[in-house]
C-alpha cells in the first residue's frame, strides 16, 4: 500500500514512499482484532497488517513469538499498544532466538506504552505473584540500561492526553527521545487509553512523517 502521510504540528506533507508490512501487538487482556488493531488496519490497509495472540505474562515466550513473526512475515514495522509496547521496545535487547539484523531493520510505533509493567500490570491483576513482579523489574532495568541510542530513530511514541491508566510520555522523551530535522519522535493526541481511531490515525501519520525524515 502506498500512502501520503501528513506531519503533525509542523505543517509538512510527507510522501511515505514505502510499502509497510505491519505486525500489531496487543496489550494486556487485548487481542489482535480489537479496537486499536482495527484502527491500525484501517490506516495501513488490513491486507498489510497481521497480529498474533500472545500471553504477555510470559516474557520469554512472547519475545520468541514476536521474533519469529517478524522474521517469517517480513515485518517492516511493529505497532504495539500498552503492555505490548513494552515488548516492542524489548525486541532491541539480546535474547535467545533473536536476530539482531532483523530487529535493526524494523521500526516500532508505541501506542500509550506501558513502560513499567511490574507496577501497572499488577494493579490490573492483583493475583500476580511477587516473583512475577520481581522478574519484570529486572527486565525493565535491563531495558533502561541497554537500549541503543540509534534505535530511538526507529521508535515513535503516541500518547493520549487523557489516558486513565498511566502516561509515560515524559519518561519516553527522556530515555528514548530523538529528533531529526526539528521533528521529535513522540506526539500527544486526544483520547483515553483506547485512543479514538481519528486521533490514532493522526499519531500514526506523525510517526510515518518522522520515519520519512530519518
Amino acid at each position: 500500500m502506498w500512502y501520503i502521510v501528513i506531519g503533525m504540528n509542523h505543517g509538512v506533507n510527507e510522501n511515505a514512499g514505502m510499502h509497510e508490512t505491519v505486525l500489531y501487538v496487543h496489550g494486556f487482556n487485548g487481542s489482535p482484532s480489537g479496537h486499536t488493531a482495527q484502527a491500525v488496519q484501517n490506516f495501513f490497509g488490513a491486507e498489510h497488517v497481521s497480529g498474533i495472540q500472545l500471553d504477555l505474562l510470559d516474557y520469554e515466550g512472547t519475545l520468541s513469538a514476536l521474533a519469529a513473526a517478524v522474521k517469517e512475515r517480513g515485518i517492516t514495522l511493529i505497532a504495539a499498544h500498552s503492555f505490548g509496547a513494552f515488548y516492542a521496545l524489548s525486541q532491541h535487547l539480546p535474547f535467545k532466538g533473536a536476530d539482531p539484523q532483523t530487529v535493526q531493520n524494523v521500526r516500532t510505533v508505541l501506542i500509550n506504552p506501558c513502560m513499567q509493567p511490574s507496577e501497572e500490570i499488577t494493579k490490573l491483576d492483583p493475583s500476580l505473584s511477587d516473583a512475577w513482579k520481581k522478574e519484570f523489574e529486572e527486565h525493565e532495568n535491563r531495558l533502561l540500561g541497554y537500549f541503543p541510542k540509534l534505535s530511538s530513530f526507529r521508535t515513535y511514541g503516541i500518547f493520549a492526553d487523557g489516558d486513565e491508566l498511566f502516561s509515560y510520555k515524559d519518561r519516553f522523551d527522556k530515555i528514548y527521545g530523538a529528533s531529526f530535522g526539528g521533528v521529535h519522535n513522540s506526539c500527544m493526541v486526544c483520547g483515553a487509553h483506547r485512543i479514538p481511531e481519528t486521533e490514532l490515525h493522526k499519531g500514526l501519520a506523525a510517526a510515518m512523517a518522522f520515519f520519512c525524515r530519518v
